[in-house]
């Protein structure tokens, strides 16, 4: 089941979000996942990597995917619309307070770790498939917040070439990481369930 809901923020632009619920699970309340899409965020954009989205619904999470009528109205000054989204969103029935996931493919899990790595102990964890970090500036005491991170073997932007650099900066910075190439694969890429799934079931 799916629903839209816009959530209000002072002093900035209304943010639509598509919400879809899990169906024959039961009535919940569920957790939480925060997809933060690629590129622009515009609605076709959104919809084009929900994919990724479903397979979570279908394991039990109410996922949130926010739509930008512009490039930056999705995350606000400091990421406050993500914050106030999430919390809003977490006034409804079906949504469980407290924590909850952020997931993003390319430049989305790349905002999804940014993101994170601000406020650790607000979310489970992150999704990043893939994701890469933004910058070299260092990062702050993550707190042993878990992060799934894949990137292919071949990527297309060479982020590939990044990930030991990465581990490293995040394993010191405290994350508990489960990091790996996805081999013979390209920017994009199929989810491997099979070592996705486990880990989220330890997040619950």
């Amino acid at each position: 089941m799916s629903a839209e809901h816009v959530i209000n923020i002072e002093g900035e632009t209304d943010l639509r979000v598509l919400v879809f619920s899990p169906q024959n699970l039961g009535d919940g309340p569920w957790p939480l996942a925060l997809l933060i899409p690629a590129g622009s965020g515009q609605e076709f954009i959104v919809r084009s990597q929900f994919w990724l989205g479903k397979e979570l619904t279908n394991r039990g999470w109410v996922i949130a995917v926010p739509i930008s009528r512009d490039e930056d109205s999705i995350f606000g000054e400091n990421n406050r619309n993500v914050t106030e989204a999430i919390t809003q969103l977490q006034t409804t029935p079906n949504i469980k307070a407290g924590k909850s996931l952020l997931l993003g493919i390319s430049t989305g899990g790349t905002s999804a770790l940014d993101i994170a790595s601000k406020n650790p102990k607000n979310y489970f964890g992150v999704v990043a498939v893939p994701g890469r970090l933004k910058n070299s500036d260092p990062l702050p005491a993550l707190e042993g917040l878990p992060i799934f991170l894949r990137i292919a073997d071949r990527d297309n932007f060479r982020w590939h070439k990044r990930l030991p650099e990465m581990t490293k900066r995040l394993e010191s910075a405290g994350a508990n990481l489960d990091a790996a190439l996805v081999e013979n694969a390209r920017h994009i890429f199929r989810i491997d369930w099979d070592e996705l799934e486990p880990w989220l079931n330890s997040l619950k």
